[in-house]
C-alpha cells in the first residue's frame, strides 16, 4: 500500500511538469470524489432500507449532503494526518498531545 496522497501527488506533478494533461488530474480528482460519494450514498441507502432510523426525508438528505462533501475535505485532511503520523513513525518521534485537563467528572474516593 502506498503512503497517502501518492497518487494525487504523482498526477499533479505530472500535470505540472507537462507529462500529463490537466484534464487527467481533474479526472482523477472527480473519480475519487465520485466514488467516495457513491460509497457514502450506498451506505445511507443500505442503512435506511434495513433499519429505517430516519423518520424525516430531510435527515437522509443531510446525510447525503455530508457524504458529498466528505471525500473532498475529510479524506484530504485524513491523508494529511496519516502522512504526519507516517513521518513521525519513520523518524521515531513521539506524538505530542500536550497537557490534558480532566473535566466533567468528580474525583472518586479511594476505598
Amino acid at each position: 500500500m502506498n503512503p497517502p496522497g501518492v497518487g494525487f501527488a504523482t498526477v499533479f506533478l505530472s500535470s505540472l511538469l507537462g507529462f500529463a494533461p490537466w484534464s487527467l488530474f481533474w479526472l482523477v480528482v472527480a473519480a475519487s470524489a465520485g466514488l467516495g460519494f457513491l460509497n457514502s450514498a450506498l451506505a445511507v441507502l443500505l442503512e435506511e432500507s434495513a433499519y429505517h432510523r430516519f423518520s424525516r426525508t430531510r435527515d437522509v438528505l443531510n446525510l447525503l449532503a455530508v457524504g458529498a462533501i466528505e471525500p473532498v475535505w475529510f479524506h484530504a485532511a485524513h491523508a494529511w494526518w496519516r502522512t504526519i503520523g507516517l513521518v513521525r513513525a519513520v523518524t521515531r518521534r513521539k506524538a505530542e498531545w500536550g497537557t490534558q485537563q480532566r473535566a466533567g467528572f468528580t474525583p472518586t474516593r479511594s476505598r
